[in-house]
């Protein structure tokens, strides 16, 4: 949403017309989300990492164990 709101302060203050002001900051609102969710993808990776070294486990080792066929356990 900062991304959005700069873009519209921006646009506004330098007389762009409205639909070049709100498609640049939509523009931006969404190159700004996509930068977010990489990052808070690295964020999640690099704690799980983390917790695993502090528990002496392995992320991958973890997943591929809960499963080793393939198959998924159904609940009823």
């Amino acid at each position: 949403m900062a991304a959005f709101a700069v873009a519209i302060v921006v646009g506004l203050s330098v007389d762009n017309p409205a639909d070049t002001i709100l498609a640049r900051a939509m523009a931006s609102m969404f190159v700004c989300y996509l930068v977010g969710m990489g990052v808070g993808l690295l964020a999640e990776r690099a704690v799980e990492e983390s917790l695993a070294e502090k528990d002496g486990t392995d992320v991958g080792a973890e997943a591929a164990s809960a499963h080793p066929s393939g198959d998924t356990e159904v609940v009823v």
